[in-house]
């Protein structure tokens, strides 16, 4: 991932976006969600091989399956529910993103119960408490 380029590219929507958000509110709104979009699509597609990465080091180290999955899918829920709330924050719905970021952490949280349960399982056997 080239931090130039994304800085770069920010600071030209800065100068471009910046009368909009005067003028046109509509247009500014789309101008910056649009932006976000490639932003995202270009963060994504240069953490690609981060993922693939994660995914051969999860199999090589015989994390279960289903352990590596609520990690991807809590990776997922973060980046979607931060780009959300950031979007409504822009458009001034800081109620709003402050619910998305509630949801986001509500859902991370029951995706990661099943480990939770599996670690207090496995440190009570371990311990011998019943």
């Amino acid at each position: 991932m080239n931090i130039i380029s994304i800085c770069g590219f920010a600071v030209i929507l800065l100068i471009l976006a910046a009368p909009l958000k005067k003028q046109s509110k509509a247009f500014y709104l789309i101008l910056v969600a649009m932006s976000g979009i490639v932003f995202l699509g270009y963060i994504l597609n240069s953490a690609l091989p981060l993922f693939e990465k994660m995914r051969y080091l999860t199999s090589s180290a015989n994390i279960p399956t289903e352990h590596a999955s609520a990690l991807f899918k809590s990776l997922g829920i973060c980046l979607v529910s931060q780009f959300t709330a950031d979007a409504c924050k822009d458009a001034g719905e800081t109620a709003l993103a402050g619910k998305i970021e509630l949801a986001s952490k509500i859902a991370i949280a029951s995706l990661s119960l099943p480990i939770l349960e599996q670690i207090i399982t496995s440190t009570t056997k371990i311990l011998g408490v019943n």
